[in-house]
């Protein structure tokens, strides 16, 4: 049985906390978080310690893995501190906020030889896996123009504001448009070249719209906070030369014809700016599995997952500002 701790239980740990429920040989032995009480709440009637402090928390229990599902801007520090300690660690997207950062995980990853993965979840949701068999099978020709979009509406529910703040989040590039991003990378590599345009958070409204040039096609992002009160959509719409893919309103269809891939999760509601947890509870098996069987994850590894953050910077280092 396989004893890990929960560091943050708002709005992305509530949903990682869920699934837990599902995992087999886990025992979730402690939840930590500067709102103890809404911890409390939470796990009532659970036989789990609450903690505000996680580094006493890391100290005082005897864990095997740790699932940061923190603000952004504290990943890093978490996750040195519980690798230092030898402790396996899941932390949500993204793994840093700048590759200095990520450069310091990596260190502490090569120090500990522990497994780290980052929580890059689209990789393990059901129509992008679909995508990538697609793509790397070939079996409708080589892409000719995919289109990525993840849009909401301002997330003024985060608690006290941090998702708004530059230095907490990253804002969109780092909160939303690294979902797309980072699956972009995943199946693609880096590109050859960005071209890039970013209207930078103003009147509660953050936009940024990317293409990514690789030999012979083009795969453009876009991710987008508007302060008007549009619904959460992530979508995609991939062409090839033989054929056409698309990914809408939760429903996929390759050339017209509905896609049926039996999804085990179901749409919740979660209060945040998600409509859906397909992925979720399977990304955390696989990192368990991985724990499990003494192998270093496979599907995002800590290289992969820092190209992601790498292209995030240089995507805002090209971009025009609008």
């Amino acid at each position: 049985m396989l004893k890990g701790a929960l560091i943050g239980i708002g709005g992305m740990g509530s949903v990682h906390y869920a699934k837990y429920e599902h995992i087999s040989d886990v025992q979730l032995c402690a939840v930590c978080d500067v709102r103890t009480d809404m911890a409390k709440e939470k796990t009532a009637n659970k036989n789990i310690n609450i903690y505000s402090d996680y580094q006493k928390m890391i100290e005082q229990e005897k864990l095997d893995f740790i699932d940061i599902c923190t603000p952004s801007y504290l990943h890093a520090e978490m996750s040195v501190f519980a690798l230092s300690h030898g402790i396996n660690v899941l932390c949500e997207k993204p793994m840093v906020l700048n590759t200095k950062d990520g450069k310091l995980v990596q260190d502490a990853i090569d120090k500990s030889s522990k497994i780290f993965m980052t929580a890059h979840v689209v990789r393990f949701m059901k129509p992008y896996i679909f995508l990538k068999d697609a793509i790397t099978s070939n079996r409708l020709g080589a892409p000719i123009h995919i289109h990525f979009s993840r849009i909401s509406n301002t997330p003024t529910w985060s608690w006290n504001n941090w998702m708004l703040n530059k230095n907490h989040s990253g804002l969109t590039p780092f909160d939303l448009n690294i979902h797309d991003v980072d699956f972009i990378q995943y199946v693609f590599g880096l590109p050859k070249s960005i071209k890039s345009a970013y209207h930078e958070l103003d009147k509660d409204t953050d936009y940024i719209h990317s293409d990514y040039i690789y030999d012979g096609f083009v795969v453009s992002a876009e991710a987008a906070w508007y302060n008007s009160p549009v619904e959460f959509d992530a979508s995609y719409r991939a062409v090839f030369e033989n054929g056409y893919i698309t990914y809408k309103d939760g429903k996929l269809t390759e050339n017209g014809n509905i896609i049926n891939l039996d999804a085990n999760d179901k749409k919740e509601a979660t209060g945040i700016n998600i409509t859906e947890t397909d992925g979720y509870g399977d990304e955390i098996q696989y990192f368990i599995n991985c724990i499990k069987d003494s192998v270093k994850p496979s599907i995002v590894t800590p290289k992969s997952s820092f190209n992601s953050v790498k292209l995030i910077e240089d995507t805002i280092c090209v971009s025009e500002k609008i």
